[in-house]
């Protein structure tokens, strides 16, 4: 059956915001290797991340669309501040989680978190109302996730577990607004315009604190190299892909696609650096593969049933 124009939209938005989350998996093994090579702090990571994404979409932004590049409507002026914000914010709450818990009990608050709060968060303020298909996704997904990423015994850092989990609610909170604030902008700028705007301000908002804790300077060129990559890929063309798929995409569905990140990452560990998932990470990735094609299912029957009133 062909489809209409509205349902082609918006499984163009899906594959969007799949193709960026799969890409977000990619910056580990990036990291991975920088930390490997030589000894760069978690928040200098975070802020050449930022930076290296900027060069090349502001060139590009500015062939396309020239002053009107960086041009925010008065209404939206606020929105776009909070939108860089919430971005800088969850990150630098995220790498709060990691000093005081570690890496692994971090990642599950926060990525476990995100899902649901945005779910929540559209439902109050942006009137998405998930359906049994989605709500019963989530429910598979996070803990898809949990058993991918790994439970944790206890805080692995050297802080307070309390403090450090709520670093990491934190974070899942800063990721869920910055959601649904591109949601209700990435119908009124291109996709490159909300990269520069978002991104461009959380990289001066963490670069005072990468440099009050020490900003990393790298000596070695292949570390400079797995940077310009983080900087490129998993940030520009992955955020890219992610404002555009929200054009026709929910926020909702958004956050349910984060947990493709982890399964992304452990595909590529267990390629490159030959990382491999026990029972429970294999049953973790099994769950979130359920949950898709849940989500999935559930849209082929909407499109044969016809266009939406």
């Amino acid at each position: 059956m062909i489809q209409t124009s509205t349902e082609a939209e918006r499984l163009r938005g899906a594959l969007c915001l799949t193709a960026g989350a799969l890409l977000w998996g990619t910056v580990g093994v990036a990291s991975k290797a920088a930390f490997a090579l030589e000894p760069v702090t978690a928040l200098s990571l975070a802020f050449y991340r930022l930076f290296f994404c900027l060069p090349l979409l502001l060139a590009w932004g500015w062939w396309r669309f020239g002053p009107r590049l960086l041009a925010v409507r008065r209404e939206h002026r606020g929105a776009v501040l909070l939108l860089a914000g919430t971005i800088g914010l969850y990150q630098v709450f995220y790498f709060a989680a990691v000093r005081e818990v570690g890496v692994t009990l971090a990642t599950l608050v926060a990525l476990g978190g995100a899902p649901f709060l945005v779910a929540l968060l559209a439902a109050l303020f942006l009137g998405e109302r998930p359906n049994r298909a989605t709500l019963a996704a989530l429910l598979l997904a996070v803990p898809g996730a949990g058993l991918l990423i790994g439970l944790p015994g206890g805080a692995t850092g050297p802080g307070s577990a309390l403090l450090g989990t709520l670093y990491a609610a934190a974070s899942a909170l800063g990721y869920a607004a910055f959601a649904l604030q591109s949601r209700r902008l990435a119908r009124s700028y291109a996709p490159v315009q909300l990269v520069l705007l978002a991104f461009g301000g959380a990289a001066v908002l963490i670069l005072p604190l990468a440099l009050a804790t020490g900003l990393s300077v790298p000596g070695r060129w292949e570390t400079w190299s797995l940077l310009v990559y983080a900087g490129l890929l998993p940030t520009a063309a992955a955020y890219m892909l992610f404002f555009a798929g929200l054009r026709h995409a929910t926020a909702t569905l958004a956050g349910l696609l984060t947990v493709l990140e982890p399964l992304s990452a452990a595909v590529l560990a267990w390629l490159i650096f030959d990382e491999r998932l026990g029972p429970g990470g294999l049953a973790g990735g099994g769950l979130i593969l359920a949950a898709l094609l849940l989500v999935s299912a559930a849209r082929r029957r909407e499109a044969s049933r016809g266009p939406s009133a």
